[in-house]
């Protein structure tokens, strides 16, 4: 747990009563723009002030993949350097991070997957495809190899930066953050701290945070479920697998009726979005994803999407009938309409680093570059500023992969 310790916090510490920059929220994104103040831009007295322990919430139960392929240039620029910034500190931390490269493979069966697919490794070889893949489902219509991808330990990146950013005076508070008034922040306890720079990374709780300086933002705030089930039927080294097919899902008779008489439930019975994926973790577990637009149990979520991972992976299909209990985490997902982060100034002394999509994880390190610079009177960002969230539309990648 890390609750404040002597040295680092105390109510009688007067010198905590006022700091140059108050973080609220201390998962990823809070731990990754304090390390870049404290290791890499040489700024001091700074707090990070959250409820809960240091990245246990969201930050903890993230897929932990990363991938440089982004159809929206901003995204891909964002994330090409914020991969290379993470290559460079597993390399400095003898691979303390565990990042691999064990890519992603989108797979499309149909026509209409197929055309959603682009990218330089491209390919419609089926024979390549069942010679390097020969546990997948064959004869797909197209898939796509992305090589500067895969996953790491997400815990030990966040707790490596913590560190860092702590050797260098960073502090940390267990307490929540409730109202701003000018440039002094009100915490759940009473105190009050006075701030010249405040940074929104609050996760789940971003949009209300935007609320102390009456900004109401358009974002959405969604819920996410990770399955993990022991299964050893993919490679230890397998990429990421993901079916880029919108499908229906074949239910037994008695289950349609049963769904299509819920209106919560009839969605599933109709055609759902592409993108249910899974990963080997461990020796012999493998992890199982889909984001499905429908808010339902998660027994039901978990049924539906080991049935759409099946139609992928072959060897899942026997567990259907009689599913295996998986292990069940997830967390909220904030995201804005045009899927990308919001990053950088609100008003004056207010900065945001949040609306991260299911992207959180390999963002942070090239998002806290952003936003140190806009902070810092260095640069600002427009692709990812507030500024740009009134009129906004739909559109982009998700990222929740």
């Amino acid at each position: 747990m890390y609750r404040c310790q002597p040295g680092r916090f105390s109510r009688h510490n007067l010198s905590m009563d006022r700091v140059e920059t108050l973080i609220c929220g201390a998962g990823i994104a809070g731990v990754a723009i304090a390390y870049e103040l404290a290791v890499i831009r040489g700024r001091h007295n700074i707090l990070i002030v959250d409820p809960e322990p240091p990245l246990s919430v969201t930050s903890d139960k993230s897929t932990e993949c990363y991938r440089d392929h982004w159809p929206d240039p901003a995204m891909r620029r964002l994330m090409s350097r914020s991969i290379e910034r993470m290559e460079e500190l597993d390399a400095k931390t003898g691979h303390r991070f565990r990042l691999n490269r064990n890519g992603y493979l989108y797979v499309a069966y149909t026509d209409e997957g197929a055309a959603q697919l682009e990218g330089s490794n491209l390919s419609t070889d089926v024979y390549k495809f069942c010679g390097e893949f020969p546990y997948l489902k064959s004869n797909p219509k197209a898939f796509l190899k992305v090589e500067r991808a895969g996953w790491l330990t997400a815990q030990q990146l966040g707790a490596y930066l913590l560190e860092a950013a702590r050797e260098r005076g960073t502090r940390t508070l267990r307490d929540r953050a409730v109202s701003i008034d000018g440039r002094q922040c009100r915490l759940e306890s009473g105190q009050e701290i006075q701030f010249d720079r405040f940074v929104n990374a609050a996760g789940s709780k971003f949009v209300d945070v935007c609320k102390f300086v009456d900004q109401n933002y358009d974002i959405e705030r969604e819920w996410h479920r990770k399955f993990a089930i022991r299964h050893s039927g993919v490679p230890r080294d397998a990429p990421l697998i993901i079916l880029a097919d919108p499908i229906r899902l074949d239910w037994s008779q008695e289950t349609k009726i049963e769904l299509r008489n819920d209106p919560r439930t009839r969605p599933l019975t109709e055609t759902l979005p592409s993108g249910a994926h899974f990963r080997p973790e461990g020796d012999d577990w493998l992890l199982l994803l889909w984001s499905i637009g429908v808010e339902v149990d998660e027994q039901l979520h978990y049924e539906a999407t080991l049935r759409a991972c099946s139609r992928l992976l072959p060897s899942l299909e026997s567990l259907i009938e009689r599913p295996p209990k998986p292990v069940i985490d997830g967390g909220y997902y904030v995201q804005a309409l045009d899927n990308r982060p919001v990053l950088g100034e609100i008003e004056p002394g207010f900065y945001a680093m949040g609306a991260f999509s299911g992207y959180g994880i390999m963002a942070a390190l090239g998002a806290a570059e952003i936003v140190a610079n806009d902070m810092l009177g260095l640069g600002h960002d427009l692709d990812f500023s507030p500024t740009r969230l009134p009129g906004l539309k739909p559109g982009g990648d998700h990222g929740q992969l």
